[in-house]
């Protein structure tokens, strides 16, 4: 994830206003994650981010001394949407590669980028989390009564908006938004991707949460500001044996054949598949299990 450091004043508009913008001036795979002074705005409410034209639209007054923070993903290819937990330059140099992915590499960037957001969503699928920021917005939620409300994803980022329903089953819904704080409805555990209810009848809403279908609708986001670095090798080694798997299939089928990456010339394509492979294996296998992801437990949802 890359990040950019600006002052308010980098902004357009008047100091102190608000509808000041500014363009990031790259392709954004997804929506960048913003903080002011070290505080994470909310997106759609805060700010709003155009994927045309790159312009972020700040709805919250800004001074020119304020430190702003954006976080986002730049996508690999211009216009290209997906996931990606490396870069074809991490690939590169784990190759050991001086030639640059194009068009006329084998293989092309756009077939290694569509590698990369495969095995990023592997990634995802074993672990059984997110690594990049994603908004969800207006995911209705059951709620079993025990005064807490699990999200049905996690860690949490920032919550944006926690709605609900006081309308018995049957009637049309009457959404009410409760507020965080110790004094109020809620306190929010965004690590575990959890909240518990407060304060019982003193809360500014008095109805105690009662249990039902679509009790809850629900805005947040979730994620990670910054992709770990764990996550990170492991997305590279993957792709990167990938790479390799796929040039000793189309160019090599026995001994003495010869590979071509970049300006590197590997000679018995077949010994150095079996060791680097192994080698990349034994690693693979070594960061799932030091980052305690090998084996997870899967949270199950109804989402509507």
């Amino acid at each position: 994830m890359q990040t950019i450091n600006i002052l308010g004043s980098n902004l357009s508009g008047i100091d102190g206003t608000t509808g000041r913008t500014y363009t990031i001036g790259v392709t954004v795979s997804g929506s960048p994650m913003i903080q002011l002074d070290n505080q994470t705005l909310i997106p759609y409410t805060d700010y709003i981010y155009n994927t045309t034209n790159t312009l972020i639209t700040f709805n919250v007054p800004i001074l020119d001394v304020q430190y702003i923070t954006i976080y986002y993903n730049e996508s690999a290819i211009s216009g290209a949407t997906g996931v990606y937990y490396t870069t074809p330059g991490l690939v590169q140099s784990e190759l050991r590669a001086s030639t640059t992915f194009s068009t006329s590499t084998i293989p092309t960037l756009a077939q290694l980028n569509t590698w990369i957001d495969e095995e990023s969503r592997i990634i995802e699928s074993i672990t059984d989390e997110v690594y990049t920021t994603t908004i969800v917005s207006n995911v209705y939620v059951d709620y079993d009564g025990d005064s807490i409300l699990r999200f049905p994803h996690t860690p949490l980022i920032s919550i944006s908006k926690v709605e609900y329903n006081t309308a018995s089953a049957g009637n049309t819904p009457s959404w009410v938004e409760f507020s965080e704080g110790d004094d109020k409805n809620y306190l929010a555990y965004l690590n575990h991707g959890e909240i518990e209810f407060v304060n019982g009848t003193q809360r500014t809403v008095t109805n105690i949460p009662l249990p039902g279908k679509k009790k809850f609708r629900l805005s947040y986001t979730y994620g990670y500001s910054n992709i770990p670095l764990d996550i990170q090798r492991l997305a590279t080694l993957m792709v990167t044996k990938r790479v390799i798997m796929s040039l000793l299939n189309s160019q090599s089928s026995s001994e003495g054949g010869n590979i071509q990456i970049g300006t590197i010339s590997i000679t018995d394509p077949t010994s150095y598949g079996i060791n680097y492979l192994k080698s990349l294996n034994n690693e693979i296998d070594e960061l799932l299990s030091k980052t305690g992801r090998k084996f997870s437990t899967h949270r199950q949802w109804r989402v509507y």
